[in-house]
């Protein structure tokens, strides 16, 4: 939405090795939090300024760090450059007023919970507390709060879903922001409520998809009469062809994790080596030891 851009072995690298890293490393590491169900309490200001350094602190460039005790002291527009929406609160202090405001509201159990998660959103990029990052900030909290009270498939597909209609959000952002509009939420509220609609349609189409690849996956792999141990085996080494979008393989040490002891090292190796000789796996890498299924079993996949 902001122009911010990454790959995907960025982001790889960053969820695999985060101290190595920092480019991405602190948002992806804030995105696994909601897949491991852990979620930050906000009961106070300080706590938007915790996750906001979580978020990007360790990337975000001196001139665009918070200058003030949690804050920005200073006054932002916000817009594309071209063209302002609206002014983020002028000040600290009133940051901190509206903040808090903010919270409270976010603690009201008679507001339904999918309106509130909207409102909430709307009024953070609304005060726009710091100079940099609220956009990803907003959505990572809009993410989260949906994953912790829908499901987290809902929670994590929502910022693309954004992003795939930027233009109804800004635009339903831009019309509740007009102060002819006289703080009526509904346009924000209507066109976010469609946009996670799409979101969870996108997503169960998805999840139709890949649920018919693992099927036929199965198909093909029970097709080939190997022993329980290498059929196990194969059908992890095919499910990370199928959605590995780096296609990097796996390793003999991380089948080991994956089966979660069931499999010792040394008996991991010895179904590997088989199924090498049997031409269902290659070997990608030596040190460590990588593997991948042997993409002519998937030819004829659909």
């Amino acid at each position: 939405m902001e122009g911010v851009k990454s790959t995907r072995k960025e982001i790889n690298d960053a969820y695999i090795s985060p101290s190595k890293t920092k480019r991405f490393s602190g948002i992806v590491e804030m995105y696994k939090s909601i897949l491991e169900n852990k979620f930050e309490k906000i009961d106070l200001p300080a706590k938007f300024r915790m996750i906001y350094d979580q978020l990007f602190l360790d990337e975000m460039p001196e001139d665009k760090k918070p200058d003030g005790k949690l804050f920005r002291k200073e006054t932002i527009f916000v817009g594309d450059g071209n063209s302002y929406v609206h002014q983020g609160d002028p000040n600290e202090e009133k940051i901190d007023e509206n903040l808090t405001k903010l919270i409270l509201f976010m603690n009201n159990p008679e507001v339904p919970l999918i309106i509130k998660a909207i409102i909430t959103h709307y009024f953070f990029e609304y005060v726009h507390p710091f100079y940099d990052g609220n956009g990803r900030m907003g959505r990572f909290l809009l993410s989260s709060y949906l994953a912790r009270k829908l499901d987290f498939l809902t929670g994590l597909s929502i910022s693309e879903s954004v992003l795939q209609n930027k233009k109804t959000y800004e635009e339903a952002f831009s019309i509740t922001s007009n102060p002819k509009n006289k703080g009526d939420l509904t346009p924000f509220v209507d066109a976010l409520l469609r946009i996670i609609i799409q979101a969870q349609e996108t997503m169960l189409s998805k999840l139709s998809k890949l649920t018919t690849e693992v099927e036929q996956l199965r198909e093909i792999i029970n097709k080939l009469s190997l022993s329980e141990q290498e059929n196990e085996v194969l059908f992890v080494l095919g499910q990370d062809k199928l959605f590995d979008v780096l296609h990097m393989g796996i390793s003999n040490k991380q089948l080991v994790e994956v089966f979660e002891g069931k499999y010792k090292r040394t008996k991991i190796d010895t179904i590997m080596k088989k199924l090498e000789k049997k031409k269902f796996v290659v070997k990608i890498k030596s040190s460590p030891v990588v593997y991948e299924m042997d993409e002519k079993l998937l030819e004829d996949f659909v």
